[in-house]
């Protein structure tokens, strides 16, 4: 409806409330929408790109690969060529996190459980990081909050019944629950705002290509696995 799109609350998601924090750090540093526009395509570019990079060095590849990597992600075509239509690139910083979360699901690592540390500091810093990594999932927008989560409790279930243990089910269950819980808090404003308002939530139109070009299909989702 016209309200929707005429209504602040449209550029409410995680993924827009995102970009909009970024334009402003930039805008505090230079008003030329020029530069804070070539400035933010840079930033996120970089964010992407650093993200495959650390994902890649905590699963041991070298600095080398890693740093090639980070490059062809950071650039890539599909990536680039969106940008010209519209600024989406960051919420790819939260892919590579997706993909590293899924495997150490499979991988189930003991440090992360209670049993390994015995104490409740240590157990926190442990998983730290793996709570920060969730957050970024969370707050990158409904597509990136709901194809991560697919994978990593695909991972859990392929894992659990591989292994015969509750371990790697209940690790994929918790860090879906931190992805989830943020997704949803980022967007509790933007629902309020549109019961307030009785505004309906516009539904993207998409084709049968749209779904390959996209990747949006759940069956693309198993074979990575």
């Amino acid at each position: 409806p016209p309200r929707w799109h005429a209504h602040p609350t449209r550029a409410s998601t995680p993924s827009a409330t995102t970009t909009r924090a970024t334009l402003t750090a930039i805008a505090l540093f230079t008003s030329d929408l020029f530069v804070i526009s070539n400035l933010f395509f840079f930033a996120v570019t970089v964010a992407g790109g650093f993200s495959f990079y650390c994902v890649s060095r905590w699963l041991g590849v070298r600095g080398f690969l890693s740093v090639l990597g980070a490059l062809m992600f950071g650039l890539l075509p599909f990536t680039l060529a969106r940008a010209f239509v519209h600024q989406v690139m960051v919420p790819l910083v939260a892919v590579p996190i997706g993909g590293y979360f899924a495997l150490m699901v499979l991988y189930a690592p003991r440090r992360l459980s209670w049993r390994h540390h015995g104490s409740l500091r240590r157990l926190a810093r442990a998983w730290l990081p793996v709570a920060i990594g969730a957050v970024v999932i969370g707050v990158s927008g409904h597509y990136w909050a709901a194809f991560s989560s697919y994978l990593i409790l695909v991972a859990g279930v392929v894992a659990s019944l591989s292994g015969r243990a509750r371990r790697p089910l209940l690790l994929a269950l918790t860090i879906c629950a931190f992805i989830m819980s943020t997704f949803l808090i980022t967007q509790a404003p933007t629902l309020m705002a549109a019961y307030r308002v009785d505004a309906q939530v516009p539904i993207s139109p998409r084709s049968w290509h749209d779904q390959a070009y996209y990747g949006l299909k759940v069956l693309d989702l198993l074979v990575t696995l």
